[in-house]
């Protein structure tokens, strides 16, 4: 049974929809990156400042809990006797 052929003008018309969307899309995506950029270059909202002093907590934190842990293994060793 032979296969039923698509008209060659509905091929180019495919094609040439195809290829003003690959022209188009670089500028697009362009466009888009410029506005996301320009939107977020004016304001700071403080995220560094408030990340540094979480990070600045977390680490206090694990130091207090390091030396807890460091001081109950000396008193455990020091309690052995030998």
């Amino acid at each position: 049974m032979p296969r039923s052929r698509r008209p060659a003008g509905r091929l180019l018309h495919l094609g040439a929809a195809a290829g003003a969307l690959l022209l188009c899309l670089p500028a697009l995506l362009g466009a888009r990156l410029r506005r996301l950029e320009e939107r977020g270059r004016g304001r700071d909202d403080g995220y560094s400042t408030e990340f540094m002093v979480i990070t600045a907590l977390l680490i206090a934190a694990a130091v207090i809990i390091v030396g807890i842990i460091a001081k109950k293994l000396k008193d455990k060793a020091n309690g052995l006797n030998l």
